[in-house]
């Protein structure tokens, strides 16, 4: 018991610490190899190509219809996701977020023409890399499909992740190749007051379905549009000052033309985007107390069943809710006997958490030491350039410690980490560059693009590969410090920060799932003897505004854990991580059940080898 009051001390105190994970990446929304598919230059109507031929063919206009589609009414997707659009047959196309069909809110005909469409294909005639786009394309078709009458408990506006935090972000990371990309961005400012006033249409729709948010909510999003409309309502806006730095690598426009386009960008801001968050200040102000329900989803009428839609999106996995909660107290259990076995074996380690620091601190260094020590247990990464930015100043408060802006399909040779450094803690910056950067994101999003997969498979990534990848190699970095081999103390906050993430992802799911009100929460964190210097009310608040947040993060990163274990039992000395590394990176981002069905294959594999 004595073991267990001094783990419990020092688990509160690192929980403090990091009480917002990092949640990192950018992204909107079968074996890939380097196995080529028929040229898009094929025609279907060629007599001389065999029916299998064709059928490849076909599949693959299939699916970069859909690409086409999604992305030409979204110019800001459409950019984060091609550099060239035109190489992509996307040519025409007007400058905006896109426009919500009140009158099709309820509407599956396309989801349904596009799972017939699907199944008109012969699967066994198509190739590997075809049949893996298929098994993910019909996962997630079936599961928008299956939970498609909650459509009105989604929204995107949320005060920490939603669209008026991350869209300034992205704004301010919208490079200038062209002329053109000047007028679609400026296209897309003034098409914001547009955007955000169906964004309250919407959210007045969800009022009177009873599902609007809570007014602590609601408030919280209003201070988050209020922080950014005095922080950009003078010349000083970031917007403002990053569009000359930008518009400066332009070759192709006249010194006439960049005054204008400055005037022009200036003009959007004040008219235009100032305006928008007004909108949704109002809107949100004026809709508040009228919430029907409070607490977390479990609380609203199907809101178990919109938290179970969450999840199976986020993972594609068959597991229950149940099953996956079982999956996180096995993890937090063995981490935390593993912690009393390192406390009991050296009473004197907690003396190091107080000057704690890894090694390398500094960005850049990070990632170029990690880019080195993974050589050995990771395939070989692409050759790619990087930068690491400072997010603006401006966004400090509401931005999360660090983030990988996922790179364009055609120029994912050029990537952009941002850090907040307002918002973190040098000292323990290593995972967190290891999450973003090597092994994590920019390393898994470009190995997956060197092999030349199909477009669509840009637009079908699951949220718990890309994120539970990710946490994956965040926990793998701890052995890559240069002082980790002989410290003990690496050992602790590794599965201090497994246990962290294992109790982050409890608490999500049972606020929104199993029902926990607030005062259910303070007793879950007092019986692991977190409760002093933690703001209760802010994490309840978060965790109901942010349901299905931490699971992709925590479950995702145990679900590769789970995977490699199972592979280095049933293999012996026959196992090599980097083979296994190989594998799932050759995957690139699936659903777990697809991996659950692979991975039995290639354990076979290997043993045969």
């Amino acid at each position: 018991m004595k073991a267990l009051k001094i783990y419990k001390k020092i688990s509160a105190a690192l929980l403090a610490v990091i009480l917002s994970i990092s949640l990192a990446g950018c992204s909107f929304t079968g074996v890939i190899s380097n196995e080529e598919t028929p040229s898009a230059s094929i025609s279907s109507e060629n007599p001389s190509q065999s029916y299998a031929e064709k059928d490849l063919q076909s599949f693959n206009d299939f699916t970069n219809e859909i690409f086409k589609d999604e992305l030409s009414d979204n110019t800001l997707n459409l950019h984060c996701v091609a550099k060239d659009p035109a190489k992509f047959g996307i040519e025409k196309y007007p400058a905006t977020f896109g426009k919500i069909e009140f009158d099709k809110l309820d509407d599956t005909a396309k989801i349904t023409d596009l799972l017939n469409r699907l199944s008109t294909f012969k699967y066994n005639e198509l190739s590997k890399s075809q049949q893996a786009t298929y098994d993910i394309l019909k996962n997630m078709l079936q599961t928008e499909l299956e939970y498609s009458d909650l459509y009105m408990y989604g929204t995107e506006l949320t005060p920490y992740s939603g669209v008026t935090v991350y869209l300034p972000i992205l704004l301010t990371e919208y490079e200038f190749y062209s002329k053109s990309d000047v007028e679609d961005y400026i296209g897309l400012l003034n098409d914001m007051k547009r955007y955000f006033t169906e964004l309250i249409e919407l959210e007045k729709l969800r009022s009177k379905a009873g599902l609007f948010m809570s007014d602590d909510i609601a408030s919280e999003l209003v201070k988050q549009c209020s922080t950014f409309i005095d922080e950009n309502s003078g010349d000083d806006s970031f917007l403002i000052r990053t569009f000359e730095n930008r518009l400066n690598g332009l070759t192709d426009i006249s010194q006439s033309e960049k005054a204008a386009f400055i005037s022009a960008n200036k003009t959007a801001v004040t008219d235009s985007v100032i305006p928008a968050y007004r909108i949704i200040i109002d809107g949100i102000t004026g809709l508040m107390g009228t919430g029907k329900y409070s607490g977390g989803l479990s609380s609203y009428p199907d809101g178990r069943k919109y938290y179970e839609y969450i999840i199976k999106s986020d993972l594609g996995w068959s597991k229950s809710m149940d099953e996956l909660d079982e999956m996180l107290d096995q993890y937090i259990t063995a981490s935390y006997l593993s912690i009393q076995s390192i406390l009991l074996s050296d009473q004197t380690i907690t003396a190091g958490l107080d000057n704690f620091s890894f090694t390398s601190t500094e960005p850049d260094k990070i990632i170029t030491d990690l880019k080195k020590k993974i050589e050995n247990d990771f395939p070989a990464a692409p050759n790619v350039n990087y930068e690491i930015k400072d997010i603006d100043k401006s966004l400090e408060a509401f931005a999360n410690p660090a983030m990988y802006i996922i790179a364009q399909i055609d120029n994912y040779t050029n990537n952009v980490i941002l850090v907040n450094k307002y918002n973190c803690n040098y000292s323990e910056l290593y995972p967190t560059i290891a999450h973003e950067g090597y092994p994590g994101h920019l390393y898994q999003h470009t190995y997956f693009l060197s092999l030349n997969p199909e477009p669509i498979r840009r637009l079908l990534e699951p949220g718990g590969y890309i994120e539970g990848w990710a946490t994956y190699a965040e926990l793998c970095a701890y052995d890559y410090d240069d002082a980790a081999s002989d410290n003990k103390l690496f050992q602790l906050l590794r599965e201090n920060q497994k246990v962290t993430l294992g109790l982050y992802a409890k608490m999500d799911m049972g606020v929104n799932y199993y029902g926990w009100t607030k005062e259910r929460l303070k007793i879950f964190l007092k019986d692991w003897g977190i409760s002093d210097n933690l703001d209760i009310d802010h994490l309840y608040n978060y965790l109901i505004a942010e349901p299905g947040s931490y699971p992709k993060y925590s479950v995702g990163g145990f679900a590769f854990m789970d995977w490699k274990n199972q592979a280095s039992s049933a293999l012996g000395d026959k196992f090599d991580l980097k083979e296994f590394h190989k594998f799932i990176m050759d995957l690139g981002p699936v659903p777990f059940d697809i991996i659950d069905k692979k991975l039995p294959e290639w354990i076979t594999t290997q043993k045969n080898k």
